[in-house]
């Protein structure tokens, strides 16, 4: 008979999330093909580039979607 699962702590529930488990495991694999000399230097160094290239990438949604939003604007003051 198999035993319901318990809940998770909420500790455990955020440590699971997309924002920190998901990342978390992607830098781990990287670090483990990598396999630097200094691996907690590497993943330091690999967390805080992910975070870059995520808000990089955030600021380019939105910069496009204002651009959209102008197009948008513009082209109903035209008709």
């Amino acid at each position: 008979m198999t035993q319901p699962k318990q809940a998770l702590t909420p500790a455990a529930d955020y440590l699971k999330s997309d924002e920190i488990g998901l990342v978390i495991s992607k830098g781990m694999a990287v670090l483990y093909k990598t396999n630097p000399k200094n691996p907690v230097d590497f993943l330091a160094k690999w967390l805080l580039n992910y975070s870059h290239v995520q808000k990089a990438a955030r600021s380019q949604i939105e910069r496009e979607a204002a651009v959209m939003q102008s197009r948008k604007f513009h082209s109903h003051q035209c008709a």
